[in-house]
């Protein structure tokens, strides 16, 4: 007798959930009448540079980036490509795999600015050899890097559907 009962929970469990999968098959009407909702506007987009170096030549690695990645993201600035940026420095006590040395968090105008900017390195620095020998050393002084594009997002405005 139990075997019996359990296999008839069993059936019937299995038939209402087939029953429920075939209803979640089924849209509502309502559904299709829905107005579509209105594109949001794009919103200007944010970078994320990340470098950890070399321990003990955060320094020199500093002073190259400094010499150009900043000098090229003032240009940047100055011709409106880039609204603004931050440079933070990492620090505390972190295991090695979390630590990281600078983030540059840099606010483009538009995603047509970040393509634009490409070619102020050859205006700014004429002598390309000693610019990319410098920026070289700068890349061999450092152990991990990426670049990752962000969205700022209102907190208090509808959820944005992928």
């Amino acid at each position: 007798m139990r075997i019996h009962l359990t296999s008839k929970r069993l059936f019937t469990s299995l038939a209402f959930c087939a029953a429920l999968a075939g209803f979640g098959a089924v849209r509502p009407v309502f559904a299709q009448d829905a107005p579509s909702q209105p594109a949001a506007a794009e919103a200007p987009p944010i970078v994320e540079w990340v470098y950890t170096t070399q321990w003990g030549y955060f320094d020199e690695w500093y002073a190259i980036f400094r010499k150009y990645q900043i000098a090229i993201l003032d240009q940047e600035k100055k011709e409106g490509l880039v609204t603004k940026y931050i440079v933070q420095k990492g620090g505390g006590h972190v295991g090695e795999s979390e630590r990281w040395d600078l983030r540059v968090l840099i606010y483009y105008k538009d995603a047509a600015a970040r393509t634009k900017a490409r070619g102020i390195a050859k205006t700014l620095f004429p002598d390309q050899e000693t610019f990319h020998k410098e920026e070289q050393q700068r890349w061999r002084l450092t152990l991990v890097h990426w670049d990752r594009p962000l969205t700022e997002l209102d907190p208090h405005a509808e959820p944005v559907k992928n």
